[in-house]
């Protein structure tokens, strides 16, 4: 149908060759543009010059929603080389929870990959997913500098930052800074141990703590323990607080008060 800008004649009567405008509102249910140069076949024009939003496209599925309702679809469409039709991507929404007040939705990104659609990105109300498939597709960010200032090789299962992924499950090419931390908190600590590792204590002085205490400096003065052991399998070498050093090797004990 047609707005009050032009009627159903002088359309079909200007369509070829001539440009048709339509001042009032135009509905159908499909239409096609057809050119054979490359220039825009369709324009929103906005010239309205106040501070809101314009122009606007509103693809609007005009139904009471449900939980997992698709909302709409942009498909990039072409041929292949044997001229069959293909669509090597396209970007979906999706109602996630349509409860009134409380609603979800997804956004999703396809594309092609070696002859098959792959998700290659998926927004949703708790996080943001890059290769929700888990299929072979590496993930790399460019800063001004670096090329690979974070590159995750997905084959390998390996992530890089300033780098290539080297042999590892994480290589860095740079300084890594990292707050204090504590010796009940040691910045530098263990899964399922997090209050034994290393931390600062302070300018140019490095503490190992164990069960959240410390046990030992590094410094320019050297090594400081409140008690230092080294232990082998026949014995072993201690130094307490108190300055006393044992030795005990194979059951023979020497001791230094």
């Amino acid at each position: 149908g047609a707005g009050s800008g032009a009627t159903v004649e002088q359309i079909d009567k200007n369509l070829n060759p001539t440009t048709v405008t339509i001042t009032g509102a135009l509905t159908g249910t499909t239409a096609t543009f057809t050119t054979a140069d490359n220039n825009a076949q369709v324009t929103l024009e906005s010239t309205d010059t106040d501070a809101n939003v314009g122009p606007i496209l509103n693809l609007n599925r005009n139904a009471t929603g449900a939980s997992s309702d698709f909302l709409g679809r942009i498909t990039f469409d072409g041929k292949d080389d044997a001229g069959n039709a293909t669509t090597y991507a396209r970007i979906d929404t999706q109602i996630v929870d349509a409860s009134n007040g409380s609603e979800d939705s997804a956004l999703l990104i396809h594309s092609l990959t070696g002859g098959s659609e792959r998700e290659r990105v998926r927004i949703t109300q708790t996080e943001t997913v890059f290769n929700e498939g888990s299929t072979d597709l590496d993930f790399r960010v460019e800063s001004d500098g670096n090329a690979n200032m974070i590159n995750v090789d997905a084959g390998n299962d390996r992530v890089g930052i300033g780098m290539v992924p080297d042999t590892t499950t994480l290589t860095v090419n740079g300084q890594i800074g990292t707050t204090n931390g504590s010796a009940s908190a040691p910045t530098h600590s263990f899964y399922s141990d997090a209050d034994t590792g290393m931390f600062r204590t302070a300018a140019n002085i490095i503490g190992f703590a164990t069960g959240g205490t410390e046990r030992v400096q590094i410094g320019s003065f050297g090594v400081a323990a409140d008690t230092l052991t080294n232990k082998t399998a026949s014995g072993g070498i201690t130094i307490d607080a108190a300055g006393d050093i044992e030795l005990n090797a194979d059951g023979n004990e020497i001791t230094f008060k």
